[in-house]
């Protein structure tokens, strides 16, 4: 099982850069949410993972969230062609390897509650095991600017973002997000495999 080292505080994380390619093929996507994507949430997303993926499913029931509260519209890699440039770039860029994609969409009053990722999906894909979850990192592309009522936090810090700046984070750190804004709010996440680590 995963285990975060890290305390719920903790709030390493680190800006790189704004993305530097023509995301545009993706705002059919942002525009219509409901018709290319599917609805998942925190707590259905965790029903399908190892060990790890339940604990969190249970913590998050037992603090009061509800299905409901952590849904969210997801478009995977495997399911568009939309992520092919962007995961060509992103492996260039940033010497990753092994590299997932996913657009997320969290509409006005969803939130995430304060987690630590596992990358189940990308350790089940590429058939990575535990030892490997140190070189695993993520990265957050903004395709909008921060409106009011919007939030995503490391730790204790909340950051303030510009449509395509780039955010990633050390595997282990605790992170949430919620959207209490008028507009929906909408993500890539990039995770890959650093080379050479």
């Amino acid at each position: 099982m995963i285990k975060s080292t890290k305390k719920y505080t903790d709030s390493e994380f680190l800006y790189v850069g704004k993305c530097e390619i023509d995301l545009s093929n993706f705002e059919k996507v942002i525009d219509n949410p409901e018709k290319f994507t599917s609805k998942n949430s925190c707590v259905t997303f965790y029903e399908n993972g190892d060990e790890t993926f339940t604990g969190a499913k249970n913590e998050i029931l037992s603090w009061g969230y509800t299905k409901e509260d952590t849904e969210f519209f997801v478009l995977y890699d495997d399911e568009s062609d939309l992520f092919d440039k962007l995961n060509s770039w992103m492996v260039k860029k940033f010497n990753l390897k092994l590299v997932k994609s996913s657009l997320m969409c969290q509409m006005p009053g969803k939130v995430n509650p304060l987690h630590f990722d596992a990358y189940v999906q990308l350790r089940k894909d590429f058939k990575l095991n535990e030892s490997e979850f140190e070189n695993i990192r993520r990265y957050i592309i903004f395709l909008e600017d921060k409106l009011p009522g919007q939030f995503f936090c490391f730790g204790e810090t909340d950051i303030r973002w510009e449509k395509n700046d780039i955010y990633t984070w050390e595997s282990g750190i605790y992170h949430a997000t919620a959207n209490s804004s008028f507009e929906k709010r909408v993500i890539i996440n990039v995770t890959g495999v650093v080379n050479g680590v």
